[in-house]
């Protein structure tokens, strides 16, 4: 992971920008990351409300991110878009592996998803994120259609402690992003 110190303002927030693709972000004009091969980076910012533009495949898109004085912002971008957590929904990361994990869904596109954890269903609306507090280890999940009648994907989710969010969208494997937590595949 790389981290990159930008001056601002005197309470230097940290924004991890999680890119499953090739990204560049910008502010105020100005480049502040470029990458090419997927990858975390973590730029250090003066804390507050900032507006990003995000290249992704060469098309840009303003995305609006809180950066906490204290934890950490995440900003995902993957195949099926970018994701951020919504102004003053910006919460600090723990600094310990805890025996929960807090997690948030956020869902990419136009339509609902609905997600099956363990034996639980929740329905992530667009725009409207659903966070959930789980023991930390590995949770069945199945991401659905928002009717619940076709399975898109079908796996595990691992979580080791750390804030973690998972980003869907229609007809696709979840894209999650947090320090020790990962999706894998199961074959039914």
């Amino acid at each position: 992971m790389l981290t990159l110190f930008l001056l601002g303002s005197a309470l230097a927030g940290t924004l991890v920008l999680d890119a499953k693709v090739p990204t560049e972000l910008r502010s105020e004009g100005s480049q502040l990351v470029q990458i090419y091969v997927p990858g975390e980076v973590r730029l250090e910012l003066g804390s507050g409300i900032i507006d990003l533009i995000v290249f992704r495949n060469g098309n840009p898109e303003t995305v609006r991110v809180e950066i906490p004085e204290e934890g950490e912002a995440r900003l995902i971008v993957g195949k099926a878009g970018v994701s951020a957590p919504a102004p003053s929904e910006a919460a600090a990361t723990p600094r310990e592996v805890a025996p929960e994990t807090n997690v948030e869904f956020r869902t990419v596109g136009s339509i609902a998803v609905m997600v099956q954890l363990d034996q639980k269903r929740i329905r992530v609306s667009p725009g409207t994120p659903h966070t959930l507090t789980l023991p930390t280890g590995t949770h069945a999940i199945k991401v659905r259609s928002s009717d619940g009648t076709v399975i898109w994907a079908q796996g595990n989710l691992d979580l080791g402690g750390h804030d973690t969010v998972v980003q869907l969208t229609e007809g696709r494997g979840p894209e999650v992003s947090g320090k020790d937590a990962r999706w894998s595949t199961t074959r039914h």
